[in-house]
């Protein structure tokens, strides 16, 4: 089995490839993505990671529903994924269903570097740091 440091469940092209650039930056390059909340069930019963960033809103799997999934899985195991949720919408309205789901914290997107760095640090520890332009 192998380990992936972070999984992207992101639908859009561009968010993905944004976050995984703004990772890089970050010193993070172990990343998979997945196109929404199925791909990444299926990618999990194969690999490993320590994290998952999950857009909330996909089309065939959201975010919430895996994330459900999830945890209903580790009631059984014993373990926790770390899961952030990411999404455009309001975070008032989107904290409230990411916390209900069980995820473990939420960013709206675009994710602004700083705040992705706080977010993914009391998981992965201490990382790189990036300049502003």
């Amino acid at each position: 089995m192998s380990s992936s440091t972070i999984l992207i469940v992101e639908d859009n092209e561009m968010t993905q490839h944004l976050l995984v650039r703004q990772l890089a930056h970050l010193g993070v390059t172990d990343v998979a993505v997945a196109a929404n909340g199925l791909d990444a069930l299926h990618w999990l019963v194969e690999h490993e990671c320590r994290l998952v960033l999950a857009d909330c809103q996909m089309p065939e799997m959201d975010g919430f529903e895996m994330t459900r999934r999830i945890r209903a899985a580790e009631r059984f195991s014993g373990k926790h994924l770390p899961i952030i949720a990411m999404s455009a919408g309001t975070v008032e309205e989107d904290s409230g269903q990411s916390a209900a789901a069980g995820m473990d914290l939420h960013v709206p997107k675009p994710a602004q570097m700083q705040a992705l760095q706080a977010a993914l640090e009391p998981w992965l520890g201490p990382l790189g740091q990036f300049s502003h332009p």
